[in-house]
């Protein structure tokens, strides 16, 4: 894109060459948990930044053609982390935002809302003065949404701008996705991928519009993500369990919905392609699918409830679009228990046995496999999931025999025979009608093996795993700690301490608890418990003068001890003198911390990747409204473990 526009840049200014399709353009990538904290407990960047602060200059090389060293990055430190600024060779800008996730949230619906806010409310909103010029630009600026692995290249991007152009209504356009990678589970996935987009969404776009636009590869008007019910309603939390499905587990569906209840309309470019990685193991697979099934079925029922307003403003969607995507939905939730039904009766036909042996060979197998994902961890659903769909695999190679004599048998014209006839006929024309796809048909027998594993199994894992909230795919592993950031049963131990109680007396009951390991920092805080309790009492005599006149503290051995007025008021007054210096002492510690804190967050500044790299500063302007939104909308969610057993208890209770 870079190399693109810087030619028909200076082909407008060295060759006075009129361009209508010339473009401005800017790259931004989004790093979340971009910041690991060394042994100090300073952040450093993690090795994602490392590795491409290290591997940009052979990208560059690489799209060049030639040997190609970028200019060093300019590093900034920013209320949600830190910014590094490329130029690029063609003299475009590309920002690399690092966000801290203690300081804003992370997951990328978190980052979609943080460069939405960034590019058009304080790029486009606080930078424009002029409310007519602020229209015409949002209606002429676009965003391209990109997952980190897409491929792609900028006459894709054309083909979708050229689609924003001719309808001023339309929200987002979005492209073929073609899946990448090795092994059975991307074959497979490249079939799927080509009946979904040559049937399913050449369908929604030609009677509606569709559905969903992927962030993987999507164009978005600014203008339409500008409406204030689509961005606001977009950076809301979820409060409930059910919109965490709905919000957090299909972000691109949930946006493209708000588009569409907002009135604007979702197309489908078939010639725009792109590439991107598909998950290659099944386990990932799955845990990817357990996401978007329950995300798609949560969101067609939001626009189906909605669906008397929708057809009001959006002059897309008709009320026959409203009951095909009824049918779908109901097609959707019947698809388990209708495939279920068919296996039965292709088992029973192939091997020409009763219908109820039948249902005793299918139904063995999948009760087994409901009891696991109900009693069993994800990990042994899983490994049920791969064996039995590996038995399934089998009995469907054998149908396949059977089916092929059967039809022999039974000739063509026979029921059974013209449902098969047809089913291959609509896949193949499909195929004929994208030469440049064909291919993709060709694991269409992988596919037809794996019928009863995913569209039988993998929905009952789906919903019996519907509390999960974990994201499933590229995972980085967490290793655990307790809270001192150490290891070891001293730790736990005295963690599992005894109560709190308003005396001086608790620290030292938790370090008894702590079976002999005495905490330096417990003792320095019983310490100070008890200063604080001698202040207490001064300030009690003080504002008491009754007090004053005699007072009894009850000592260790039982007696009293008997302290005069006048020793009291110069030991009072000598205390007071002792406060202000701590005061003092204090206020000065505090100044020094807060430098010192400051310094510690700019320790990343100086790693060894970026130490080329200028240091830059955050104009006031820009520094407040990063200020103002991570208050607003970004602050950090408190993911602990007792917040995620909640939500997951929700998410049980609520299904």
């Amino acid at each position: 894109m870079d190399e693109d526009q810087c030619a028909r840049r200076n082909a407008q200014k060295y060759l006075k060459v009129i361009d209508p399709d010339y473009y401005e353009f800017e790259a931004h990538i989004f790093f979340d948990d971009a910041f690991t904290q060394n042994e100090y407990g300073e952040p450093e960047i993690n090795k994602f930044v490392k590795k491409i602060v290290d591997v940009i200059d052979q990208a560059a090389s690489a799209v060049h053609q030639t040997q190609m060293r970028l200019k060093p990055p300019k590093k900034t430190k920013t209320p949600y982390g830190g910014k590094l600024t490329y130029i690029m060779p063609g003299k475009n800008k590309l920002y690399i935002h690092l966000k801290d996730n203690k300081k804003i949230r992370n997951k990328k619906r978190w980052s979609q809302v943080m460069y939405l806010y960034y590019l058009l409310g304080y790029r486009l909103m606080m930078k424009v003065d002029d409310p007519s010029r602020k229209e015409i630009i949002s209606e002429n600026t676009f965003i391209l949404t990109l997952d980190g692995d897409v491929d792609f290249t900028p006459q894709s991007v054309y083909l979708l701008v050229d689609l924003m152009k001719k309808n001023r209504r339309l929200g987002a356009a979005c492209g073929r996705i073609h899946p990448r990678g090795d092994g059975a589970m991307v074959w497979y996935q490249k079939f799927e991928y080509a009946i979904g987009h040559w049937l399913q969404k050449a369908t929604e776009h030609m009677i509606g519009c569709v559905m969903c636009s992927p962030g993987c590869f999507s164009l978005f008007r600014a203008y339409a993500l500008m409406d204030d019910n689509v961005a606001r309603r977009y950076a809301l939390t979820s409060e409930e369990p059910k919109h965490f499905i709905q919000y957090d587990q299909g972000e691109d569906r949930w946006l493209c919905t708000l588009i569409l209840q907002r009135g604007y309309r979702v197309e489908y470019c078939a010639a725009s392609d792109a590439q991107t990685f598909a998950p290659e193991g099944f386990n990932e697979f799955f845990n990817q699918r357990r996401r978007w099934i329950p995300s798609t079925i949560f969101n067609i029922m939001d626009l189906l409830k909605d669906y008397r307003n929708v057809v009001r403003v959006n002059e897309s969607i008709s009320i026959w679009y409203i009951i095909y995507q009824l049918v779908m939905l109901v097609s959707s939730i019947l698809g388990p228990g209708t495939i279920f039904v068919m296996i039965i009766g292709a088992i029973s036909i192939s091997f020409t046995i009763d219908t109820m042996i039948s249902l005793v060979i299918v139904s063995i197998p999948v009760i087994i496999f409901i009891v696991v994902c109900l009693v069993c961890k994800p990990e042994h659903q899983l490994i049920c999931a791969q064996t039995i769909g590996a038995i399934f695999a089998m009995l469907m190679t054998a149908v396949i025999v059977g089916t092929s004599l059967q039809l022999q048998k039974d000739g063509l014209l026979s029921p059974h025979s013209m449902f098969t006839v047809a089913v291959a006929t609509s896949f193949l024309t499909a195929a004929i009608l994208h030469p440049l796809e064909f291919t993709c048909i060709i694991p269409g027998t992988i596919y037809f093996l794996a019928i009863p594993c995913m569209y039988m199994l993998l929905p009952i894992y789906s919903v019996c795993n519907m509390h999960t909230v974990s994201w499933g795919t590229r995972e980085d592993p967490i290793i655990t700690t307790d809270k001192t950031g150490k290891g070891g049963k001293n730790a736990g131990n005295l963690e599992a301490g005894g109560t709190m109680q308003r005396s001086g007396n608790w620290c030292t009951r938790l370090l008894c608890c702590g079976r002999g390991s005495v905490d330096p920092m417990a003792v320095l805080i019983n310490d100070k418990l008890n200063d604080v309790l001698k202040k207490v009492e001064r300030l009690d005599r003080k504002h008491h003068p009754s007090l004053n006149r005699r007072a009894s503290i009850l000592s260790s051995t039982g007696g009293t001890i008997q302290i005069d007025k006048c020793s009291e008021a110069d030991e009072d007054e000598q205390a007071e003198i002792e406060d202000a210096l701590e005061m003092s002492n204090q206020s000065h510690a505090a100044r020094k911390n807060q430098k010192w804190k400051q310094a510690q967050s700019e320790v990343w500044l100086a790693d060894k990747a970026l130490k080329r790299a200028e240091r830059e500063y955050l104009e006031p302007e820009e520094e407040s409204f990063w200020n103002d939104v991570i208050e607003k909308y970004l602050a950090p969610i408190d993911m602990e473990k007792n917040n995620k057993e909640r939500l997951e208890a929700g998410l049980l209770g609520e299904f």
